[in-house]
């Protein structure tokens, strides 16, 4: 996703702004348990804002 913040400025340059994409999610892979682990032992939840 990191590489396609810039892509459709990139697109419109490069076919004089004929260019278009469309973004589709393919699938979901499951991540290794060492990454999983770094990812939920960052994760903080949001106290509620009353």
């Amino acid at each position: 996703m990191a590489e396609l913040t810039d892509y459709q400025s990139r697109l419109n340059a490069l076919t004089s702004g004929r260019g278009h994409y469309a973004i589709e999610l393919s699938h979901y892979a499951e991540l290794p348990p060492q990454i999983q682990q770094q990812l939920t032992c960052g994760f903080k939840l949001k106290e509620d804002e009353d």
